[in-house]
């Protein structure tokens, strides 16, 4: 049969120490655990998911792990969240035939953890871890920033709820001061008693597992002895103890005695009769109203948030424009000194346009005054050329002309016959030149 182990007890009593020795001996804790947090630096050793589910529980019936209004009537309301419990559990451990669960919350959570391992056919084991209440308080404070009352009231709650839900089942005690003392007699201890055959992966790691418990983790310590409520100040005082939580500490080294079991039954009911008459139900609505009045409150502060943003956005929009209506009437102002200088250049071509066509039009004129002249030339030539002199002249200047354009054959016949003359020369003696 499946064995699961149920690590239970109050915050700050030691369970991330107990759950990290159970990691180290090879039991299954769930393939994504919580990340180390400045309070715990070794590890939480908590299922990342099992959490998640744990704080959505309590938060749905307007409760909490610190919620000093936590009563058994919410359970039946925790009760119907069954089915996604089984959901998360099948998911994380699947068929595994060891596992382990941590989580504090599960000492108010029980019942629910109870019905749905026992419909997935698994062994409960419960490993309780248990340190002096007044340490746990202490530790609280200062992680928290609770009174010690608050510390001290809740780990009553999660004590006895634990305690008495626990019983039908196989489970261990491990005191804190003896875990730390002595972590691997811890580890064969709870091997030895359920038979889960760690003694060889204990042996192994023991080391591992000796360093991994740190005393100096341990800031608060209260002596075993000294439970008497006047006792000497100091950091080994139980000053402050209610008597109730002293008579529990009586049976710190057996709690499943028959007396111890018919004692924790009587603190219990007084308990809850203290807090039946401590926390009315007047009372018990405070919390859900300071709730509800928070959620109004984060919803506005929300809105409120979103319309800064809005505002913002629109500051910066506005800015935005601001800097692009400056550029634009720069650009507009730009463009109107360059429409400036374009007109004064079209002015100025207009100007000259002008002139071109005063001086064009004087050309005209000049060359319409020239075409008369010339007119009155030509007829005047016309009448030259009809007259008899100018037909008398005409004839003869064509002579002249042709005679002008016979000169190279003059010139050459004359050449020619200068020639012929050299010749003749040539031919006859010098002295009969003489003669």
């Amino acid at each position: 049969m499946r064995k699961c182990i149920l690590v239970l007890g109050m915050h700050r009593s030691g369970t991330s120490a107990l759950a990290g020795i159970l990691d180290r001996t090879g039991i299954h804790l769930g393939p994504e655990l919580l990340p180390p947090g400045p309070d715990n630096p070794k590890g939480y050793y908590e299922n990342k998911h099992i959490n998640l589910f744990n704080e959505k529980i309590l938060k749905q019936v307007g409760s909490s792990w610190d919620d000093l209004f936590f009563s058994d009537d919410q359970i039946h309301q925790v009760l119907e969240h069954e089915d996604e419990l089984k959901s998360v559990i099948s998911e994380q451990f699947g068929d595994r035939p060891v596992f382990a669960i941590k989580d504090p919350r599960i000492c108010l959570l029980f019942p629910l953890y109870e019905r749905v391992l026992k419909t997935l056919g698994a062994d409960i084991h419960v490993l309780m871890a248990f340190r002096h209440p007044l340490e746990a308080a202490r530790s609280l404070e200062k992680r928290n920033g609770f009174s010690i009352e608050k510390g001290l009231l809740l780990w009553a709650g999660h004590f006895l709820r634990a305690e008495y839900h626990s019983r039908p089942y196989g489970r261990i005690w491990i005191d804190f001061d003896d875990l730390v003392k002595n972590p691997c007699l811890a580890a064969d201890q709870i091997s030895g008693k359920w038979g889960l055959g760690l003694s060889d992966a204990i042996a192994r790691r023991k080391k591992e597992i000796e360093d991994f418990i740190d005393p100096g983790l341990k800031h608060h310590h209260v002596s075993p002895g000294k439970v008497p409520g006047n006792q000497t100040s100091g950091d080994d005082t139980a000053d402050g103890v209610p008597d109730f939580i002293q008579k529990i500490l009586k049976f710190r080294n057996d709690f499943d005695s028959v007396l111890a079991l018919e004692t924790l039954d009587s603190l219990r009911r007084e308990f809850s009769r203290y807090e039946a008459l401590l926390h009315p139900p007047e009372l018990k609505k405070l919390p859900g109203t300071i709730h509800t009045n928070k959620k109004i409150m984060t919803k506005q502060a929300e809105t409120l948030k979103a319309n800064e943003k809005i505002r913002t956005r629109q500051a910066e929009t506005l800015q935005v424009n601001e800097k692009t209506i400056a550029k634009q009437a720069e650009s507009l102002e730009a463009n109107q000194k360059t429409m400036a200088r374009q007109a004064q250049t079209l002015q100025d071509k207009e100007n000259i346009l002008a002139r071109q066509s005063n001086a064009l039009e004087s050309k005209k004129k000049a060359i319409a005054e020239q075409s008369q002249i010339l007119r009155a030339k030509k007829l005047r030539i016309q009448d030259m050329e009809n007259s008899l002199s100018w037909r008398l002249s005409k004839k003869c200047l064509n002579f002249g002309q042709r005679l002008f354009f016979m000169r190279p054959i003059i010139s050459k016949a004359m050449s020619f016959d200068k020639w012929l003359k050299a010749r003749r020369d040539v031919r006859i003696p010098p002295e009969k030149k003489r003669l």
